[in-house]
């Protein structure tokens, strides 16, 4: 580990001297919020629930008093009564999407697409829902019979569902006196004199039979499509209001109002635990194996960086030995953040986008400029990221290095540990054309050590390349095809030494 990475310890603080004012990071700062879902403990980045007019805006508004703020950690999390962690789980995959362990909510089955809307509803997320009702209604709701459809709109509060219902059941031919009555059905007098006339006018028309007991229906009329809906929408609109979203929200933003908890849908009251029930020991609570995004505080220069724990814990990389050694209270709060010193502010946000390339408005490493991209190839080498120095040297070979000097290429190489760009700065100088005795003590060559010097003279000597150049050859004499020489081969081989890696 090199002096003053990582640890305040390692950096004597001035006596007697004010704290620099700390500000938190546009981009890095993951406040978390831990819930309580069926003795499963969620730990999720707050900002994705602050959906404008959610449940969760009022919520969070509250002052927490003196008490510990709900959520705030696993020892006082919100508690979700009535709620299914898997139904949890798969709304979370839709705010979560990049989350590893996430699931896909074209996956899922009828049972928790249903209870996915259902949260979506209750906690005000117009995003999910509109995500789970296309996919429920070509999946599921399409081959249902019509009291199902009507039914399942109105207590899911989705208005196409009940429409659809209502239409089928006027376009039904050969419906029997009393049938709307009965079950499935069960309409009260209001709605089966509403169909009826819907009928009249909008229906398949009579079934006749003829004295030899065949039948056949008039087909006389036969209204254009979208017709009957929207003879369905006027007459039934007071029906149809039952499955409409907005009153149902409005009631619910009342209600937050006075008590600022989450609320269910009418008629999907949330149980209450056992053990507050019956007074019963509560069950013992475990973390998600997925949803469990534990920050991280550090200061950079002036800034508070709050990032996902989990996305440093990269296998054999630095931060996977200092999480496991006791914590302490550094790097739990802003209060108490790790101090990263000799480390530009720029170059640690553009390594967080590579580990965590999910975060909006970060930017990649693609736009970054010269010294980033180098920035942040250095702090991968030093916290050994081995994916994360691939894509730098990748992107700094392209866009920078091939278009540098040899010698320059041999510093760069040197300086952050890349032996592909040092051995082709060597190769470059020893196949370099017209060298004069004392070229490679003169500019730009003077940076070279002696032994760098002896070694590639060595090459040119053995290998003959001087007279080569200067005889002119078109083709490989003799004595280079029976040499078999390769000139990449000999400069790893001879020069392979002066360059480590990590």
């Amino acid at each position: 580990m090199e002096q003053s990475a990582i640890s305040a310890n390692e950096q004597p603080s001035p006596l007697n001297l004010a704290p620099p004012q700390r500000t938190h990071h546009s981009v890095w700062n993951f406040e978390t919020v831990c819930f309580d879902v069926e003795s499963k403990l969620f730990t999720v980045i707050k900002n994705d629930l602050l959906v404008p007019g959610s449940v969760f805006v009022d919520m969070f508004r509250v002052p927490s008093g003196d008490e510990p703020a709900e959520g705030k950690d696993e020892n006082n999390p919100i508690v979700l009564h009535g709620t299914k962690a898997n139904h949890f789980h798969v709304f979370l995959s839709v705010l979560y999407p990049w989350a590893t362990g996430s699931v896909r909510l074209e996956e899922q089955n009828e049972g928790t697409l249903l209870g996915v809307l259902r949260l979506a509803n209750m906690w005000h997320f117009p995003a999910v829902r509109d995500r789970a009702i296309p996919i429920l209604t070509k999946s599921h709701i399409r081959t249902k019979d019509s009291p199902k459809k009507i039914r399942l709109g109105e207590k899911y509060y989705v208005q196409e569902w009940a429409l659809d219902g209502y239409a089928a059941i006027v376009r039904m031919r050969g419906l029997k006196f009393g049938e709307l009555e009965k079950s499935p059905y069960n309409f009260d007098d209001v709605v089966i004199k509403k169909i009826l006339h819907l009928q009249v006018n909008y229906g398949p028309g009579p079934v006749h039979t003829n004295p030899n007991g065949y039948s056949s229906t008039c087909n006389g009329y036969q209204p254009e499509q979208g017709v009957v809906e929207t003879a369905v929408k006027e007459l039934l609109s007071d029906e149809l209001a039952r499955a409409s979203l907005l009153p149902y929200w409005d009631s619910l933003h009342h209600r937050r109002q006075n008590t600022h908890r989450l609320h269910p849908s009418p008629g999907h009251e949330m149980e209450r635990l056992d053990s507050e029930v019956t007074g019963a020991a509560p069950q013992q609570r475990k973390l998600h194996a997925i949803w469990d995004f534990e920050t991280v505080h550090f200061q950079v220069e002036d800034e508070i960086f709050e990032v996902i724990k989990k996305d440093l814990l990269v296998p054999g990389s630095f931060f996977v030995d200092m999480f496991e050694l006791p914590q302490q209270v550094e790097g739990n709060d802003p209060d108490h953040p790790i101090p990263l010193y000799e480390i530009q502010a720029a170059h640690f946000s553009a390594l967080l986008t590579e580990l965590s390339p999910w975060v909006p408005n970060a930017v990649r490493l693609e736009e970054q400029d010269e010294a980033t991209c180098l920035g942040v190839l250095r702090l991968a080498n030093r916290w050994l990221f081995p994916k994360v120095r691939g894509r730098a040297i990748h992107l700094l070979t392209s866009s920078t290095i091939n278009g540098k000097d040899s010698v320059e290429k041999i510093r760069f190489g040197k300086d952050y540990q890349v032996r592909d760009w040092a051995l082709q700065g060597y190769t470059e100088i020893i196949q370099k054309d017209e060298m004069e005795y004392g070229d490679l003590e003169k500019d730009p060559y003077n940076k070279l050590s002696d032994t760098e010097v002896k070694k590639i003279l060595y090459l040119q000597a053995r290998h003959g390349f001087a007279g080569h150049r200067r005889m002119k050859c078109r083709r490989p004499c003799k004595a280079c095809a029976y040499s078999g020489f390769d000139v990449n081969a000999a400069v790893k081989e001879l020069l392979l030494d002066e360059i480590a890696e990590p």
